[in-house]
């Protein structure tokens, strides 16, 4: 179960997947969930044991110990996805809280003026904490040039015999700017061959759509052959007819990130986890009866038997 608990952020990422919602500004008011509503997320799922917490940048939480504080109460473990650029108090903070903590993917996708202060919270980060660090590739060489500096600049910091990389997919949002031709499997053996090439020991997780449908399956072979110990594809939305059950800052709830489309208003109408993902599920099912012949992904054909085209759907 994931829970975004602010709509506040420190990044303006124009391939962010939460980039149509999160943005506190002139138009969209700064918002928060309350402690009071997490803590009854967290009573209303009590089997839900470790609890992925998103943004906005969920460090930026005004009451940072607050919200610490109710998961410990709930013996909840946490994670986060976070890009860590903020102030050295809310460092110190999650430092101080890391028992409870489960891990966390660092997305490394810092501009130029946020690289210090970066780099001074991810020194402060124990050898012994589990944690990824990730990047999202665009498809032109500059940026995933870019993206392999900053990522190669974080292995070098955090000084680890081991460290797992991983990389998403564009969002649906942003991908329809481009060619649908275009093979990100290509950029993604660039990306990994470049980080391998200083860094032999690193291992790779691949999220959501970059797995098939941006993918050309002799790509995915040569993943399959030269890379099979050092990669793990992970299918989030498109093939699991379970949703993770993203519960937003407003209390509505969607299947997934890139599926906002699938949603119900208020997770407290629902007396439970197991009802609630019921009426996602048939509405789900809805949705793809009604729109999977419409995918317009040119190679979504290839992969009748496997994809459900969902991420692509959202663009018709």
């Amino acid at each position: 179960m994931n829970i975004s608990i602010t709509n506040e952020c420190n990044r303006r990422c124009e391939f962010c997947f939460q980039k149509e919602w999160y943005l506190s500004n002139d138009k969209i008011p700064k918002r928060e969930m309350t402690l009071e509503n997490i803590d009854k997320i967290l009573k209303w799922a009590p089997k839900m044991k470790n609890i992925k917490v998103f943004g906005g940048e969920p460090l930026l939480y005004s009451d940072l110990q607050g919200l610490f504080d109710v998961f410990n109460e709930n013996n909840k473990s946490i994670g986060f996805l976070t890009n860590f650029n903020v102030s050295s108090d809310k460092i110190d903070i999650f430092l101080k809280n890391l028992s409870i903590i489960s891990g966390m993917l660092i997305n490394c996708d810092y501009n130029d003026s946020q690289k210090k202060q970066f780099e001074e919270n991810v020194s402060r980060i124990p050898n012994n904490f589990y944690m990824s660090i990730g990047t999202t590739l665009l498809p032109n060489k500059d940026d995933i040039d870019k993206s392999i500096d900053r990522i190669l600049n974080t292995i070098r910091i955090l000084n680890r015999e081991y460290i797992n990389v991983r990389v998403a997919p564009m969002t649906p949002n942003f991908k329809i700017k481009y060619d649908f031709k275009h093979d990100s499997g290509n950029d993604v053996v660039y990306f990994m061959e470049k980080i391998l090439d200083v860094y032999p020991e690193t291992t790779f997780g691949f999220d959501c759509s970059i797995n098939e449908c941006e993918v050309k399956q002799e790509t995915i072979k040569l993943f399959t052959t030269k890379y099979k110990n050092k990669i793990k594809f992970s299918t989030i939305c498109c093939y699991k007819k379970v949703p993770p059950l993203d519960i937003l800052v407003d209390n509505s709830v969607v299947w997934c990130s890139s599926s906002k489309f699938i949603k119900v208003d208020n997770v407290f109408d629902f007396r439970n986890p197991k009802i609630l993902i019921k009426v996602l599920k048939e509405r789900y099912n809805q949705y793809m009866q009604n729109n999977f012949q419409k995918t317009p992904c040119y190679k979504c054909s290839n992969f009748t038997e496997t994809c459900d085209g969902l991420c692509a759907s959202k663009i018709v």
